[in-house]
């Protein structure tokens, strides 16, 4: 059984014509009269009860009328499910925290806007120490935020290149992070 046959049959199923169906379908009569006939051969029992200008739903063409638009409707939610998946839409993110940098208010406010904009994103939050953090970011099993010495809170992300962000005011520039664009501070220089 095929996809597209599943297709044809509820549309014959819907217009109860198969003239109807297949100009709503946007095909002609003939390819579509033997897609039914072929689903009805692979099936074994007909689906429809063939009368001079309509047609009506067999008791198999019922049960499979009701089987049919659950699984195009599955289809269908699958591909929009992957089709925000791929957008970022969808999916969980994990964060990791060290300290009290779960309490800084631009960690709340960030979290904040995200849940806004991705509603559908879960979100799921661990604290830890620092080294144990970082190990779970290099694995890619969690994003964090960190708190620098200079009160800064510098997004660390894995990204496609296994690289993160630092602070350029205070994390070293041996440290496995990129600079980050942009860094609040309460300390010299703001």
């Amino acid at each position: 059984m095929e996809f597209r046959q599943l297709r044809y049959f509820l549309a014959v199923a819907e217009h109860l014509h198969f003239t109807e169906a297949a100009a709503h379908l946007g095909i002609a009569q003939p390819p579509l009269s033997q897609q039914i006939l072929k689903l009805e051969r692979e099936i074994g029992t007909p689906l429809f009860v063939r009368h001079p200008r309509r047609v009506e739903l067999t008791e198999a063409g019922i049960l499979l009328r009701e089987s049919a638009r659950r699984i195009i409707d599955d289809a269908q939610q699958a591909l929009v499910e992957a089709q925000n998946a791929g957008r970022g839409e969808t999916g969980r993110l994990s964060l990791g925290f060290a300290g009290s940098t779960v309490f800084h208010p631009a960690v709340a406010s960030t979290m904040q806007q995200f849940r806004h904009m991705y509603e559908r994103v879960a979100i799921s939050c661990e604290e830890s120490n620092s080294v144990l953090l970082l190990d779970r970011v290099g694995a890619r099993q969690i994003a964090m935020r960190r708190s620098c010495a200079c009160r800064c809170i510098a997004a660390i992300w894995p990204s496609s290149r296994s690289s993160m962000r630092r602070c350029s005011r205070c994390c070293p520039k041996e440290s496995p992070f990129e600079p980050a664009s942009e860094h609040r501070s309460g300390g010299p220089g703001r």
